[in-house]
């Protein structure tokens, strides 16, 4: 336990603290959820999504655009719902085992000076530009796409006095007990519990998805270390050298493929959620687009389908990195005289051959792996779905 605790590496340490902060970190190893976590959503499911659905269902006067913006809007935080309910507390404890056999592979290689200064600062770097880039960069994002009509409201009303129509606090809601848009200080306080709510749910949805990106690359980067000490064994002249470094390979290659069974596990119905909300809200948004004009609704689409196109193309780029390095293995035991070895080393370096000519890989819903050819696939399907949607709105 003392090179999880006071470890020489540390493993992503700004993203283990966003996690702490939204709850899906608590260091406490219970099979419930976060009360911080159970709060939000909560918070998303009685202040969005109810709210949303009302307001489509009793509003239905309202231009078809701004509908169409709302069944978008509501659709959007169901997925995210269903994803945080779909990674649940068993997920959350197996991203808890692959980081902790990764922290402590890493940690070892650290102590024994095994790991270069060169990979050590490429993990480094991973952590630093998404934890302090993009985390940031999506809770900017999110203000131009609900904060800034509140803020900029507020200012007319404090140079003007009054103001003539209040804009939606960051989804259009009906909340049916009470009009929020009737009075500035109803509205005001209304926008502000909205903020809130959003800018929590943004935090957990970035620091759940910064979390799987790194712990799925320093997975891959581990796969790649015991390549690389493969490729170096022929440098061992001592039988009993040769052995200990082969059975020290042997250990972290067995921890890369139970870090990914894990991660597998804990994915596998996450990615199938995201991957079909992602060809809904990308065909949806495109056709929303296709049919507006207004420029600030145009924004917040682009926003939408950024975000979604990015996250999906990330995990299909990982995915791929990682099949190509568990591959990467067999072919650094080919290249070395693996033959000229007694025959108890030969069963040890055929087996991780074996092992490593069949790809591992992280799949959605089990249906089909992650690679830049499923991020292809599912873009067309997007657009296949988008170009029917056309040419059924044109012939209404």
């Amino acid at each position: 336990m003392s090179s999880i605790n006071l470890p020489s590496f540390q493993m992503m340490v700004g993203t283990v603290r966003w996690c702490k902060l939204i709850g899906l970190w608590d260091g406490t190893g219970s099979s419930r959820y976060h009360p911080r976590t159970l709060t939000l959503l909560l918070e998303l499911i009685f202040w969005y999504i109810l709210p949303t659905c009302m307001f489509v269902l009793r509003r239905q006067d309202r231009p078809l655009t701004l509908v169409m913006k709302d069944v978008h809007d509501d659709k959007k935080m169901t997925h995210l719902c269903c994803g945080s309910l779909a990674h649940g507390t068993e997920a959350v404890q197996r991203w808890k085992s692959a980081f902790y056999e990764v922290q402590g592979a890493l940690d070892e290689f650290a102590r024994n000076g095994q790991l270069s200064e060169d990979m050590r600062k490429h993990l480094e770097r991973a952590d630093v530009v998404l934890a302090r880039y993009y985390i940031p960069g999506n809770l900017f994002g999110i203000f131009l796409y609900g904060g800034l009509p509140g803020v900029l409201a507020i200012g007319r009303f404090v140079f003007t006095g009054y103001a003539e129509e209040l804009p939606a606090t960051v989804l259009e809601a009906d909340y049916v007990l009470f009009d929020h848009q009737s009075n500035f200080w109803i509205w005001l306080p209304t926008l502000v519990v909205s903020i809130a709510v959003q800018y929590g749910m943004i935090i957990g949805i970035t620091a759940n998805e910064t979390f799987c990106w790194n712990l799925i690359h320093h997975v891959s980067c581990l796969f790649k270390i015991v390549s690389a000490r493969v490729a170096r064994l022929d440098e061992f002249e001592d039988e009993e050298a040769y052995q200990q470094e082969l059975e020290a390979i042997l250990e972290t290659h067995l921890v890369c493929y139970r870090s990914v069974c894990y991660l597998e596990k804990a994915l596998y119905l996450q990615m199938a959620v995201l991957y079909s909300a992602c060809v809904a809200v990308t065909c949806f948004v495109l056709f929303v687009v296709s049919i507006v004009d207004d420029l600030f609704l145009l924004a917040m689409m682009a926003f939408v389908l950024n975000y979604h196109v990015f996250l999906i193309f990330s995990f299909s780029v990982l995915g791929n990195e990682l099949m190509d390095a568990s591959t990467s293995v067999a072919e650094a035991i080919y290249n070395i005289k693996w033959y000229n070895r007694s025959i108890s080393e030969q069963r040890c370096l055929q087996f991780m051959i074996y092992r490593s000519q069949n790809a591992i890989f992280i799949t959605a819903g089990k249906f089909f792996k992650l690679t830049r050819a499923t991020f292809m696939v599912a873009m067309k399907t997007a657009f296949s779905y988008f170009t029917i949607m056309q040419q059924l709105y044109a012939e209404e």
